[in-house]
């Protein structure tokens, strides 16, 4: 196992006062003010979501530890399509070179469902894997997202160089065919700080900026107060990081206009506390 060392840390859940898992029903969403009529199958199914977050809760697995693995994936497997929904546009392949847990730790987290005692397995031959994928796909209009799964600019890939060679390989691939219709979206909570980190003497974004126009970055915003944020995101960049690191993206010529926007359902979430919540994080990216 490697130890690696948290660009941002806040508390965990496990050290805040007044802090326990609640059970969520139609009962409780009624009590709160939110009137809205669920099925016998989705009220039970909010109760088993309860009761896993109890466990999980119970047995301190909803924060990653500070470590991860170093294995290798086959070059030539093709990259996975990009469909969660099943009306996905089947031109998006996925850039995801870990497996198990993610540093960043989100308790919302879709693809741990909020359970990170999985180990961080990262692939660090996963750029000829990706460069395969580039050569067989170059003639397409095809877009490569880095990443659906994990925190494109996570400890274990920004230490092991693992994201600047994913970059640079994109580098390479244009390098040699300048006609490819290929396009990188990324989707990250990274600061500048993430952005920063070096690499054979390569920033992040140093490498991004030498292929600007194949580049589209959204940002990914909680919309909610930092104490939430730091319960529900504890490894992430803060929000104005995340807005720092997308103004210095803009700068050098990538397209960092939008951002993703989640979780969308909170509790405490009324129309006017969001209104609210507009209002303070309103301002120019």
């Amino acid at each position: 196992m490697i130890e690696f060392k948290k660009i941002t840390n806040h508390k965990t859940c496990y050290e805040l006062d007044q802090f326990k898992p609640i059970t969520i029903n139609n009962d409780f969403l009624v009590n709160i003010g939110i009137d809205y009529p669920i099925t016998e199958e989705v009220n039970a199914q909010l109760l088993g979501g309860s009761e896993w977050y109890l466990k999980l809760f119970e047995n301190k697995a909803l924060n990653p530890e500070s470590n991860y693995i170093l294995s290798e994936t086959d070059p030539e497997k093709e990259l996975e399509v990009h469909n969660y929904t099943g009306i996905c546009p089947n031109n998006v392949l996925e850039v995801s070179p870990s497996e198990g847990s993610c540093s960043i730790g989100c308790q919302y987290c879709l693809v741990t469902d909020g359970n990170h005692t999985q180990k961080i397995n990262v692939f660090r031959n996963y750029d000829k894997r990706l460069a395969n994928s580039l050569e067989r796909n170059w003639k397409r209009n095809i877009f490569y997202y880095f990443s659906p799964k994990t925190e494109a600019f996570s400890e274990p890939f920004l230490y092991e160089g693992v994201a600047h060679n994913i970059i640079r390989t994109f580098i390479e691939h244009f390098n040699k065919h300048p006609e490819s219709q290929a396009r990188i979206f990324i989707a990250t909570k990274a600061g500048m700080k993430h952005l920063e980190i070096k690499h054979k003497g390569d920033s992040l974004i140093s490498l991004m900026s030498r292929i600007p126009s194949k580049i589209q970055v959204n940002g990914s915003i909680g919309i909610m107060p930092d104490y939430l944020r730091d319960i529900l995101e504890p490894n992430a960049a803060s929000i104005s990081e995340r807005l720092e690191a997308l103004r210095k993206l803009r700068e050098v010529g990538i397209f960092a206009e939008s951002v993703l926007c989640q979780p969308l359902f909170l509790p405490y979430l009324t129309t006017k506390a969001f209104l609210n919540l507009s209002s303070n994080y309103r301002q120019p990216v």
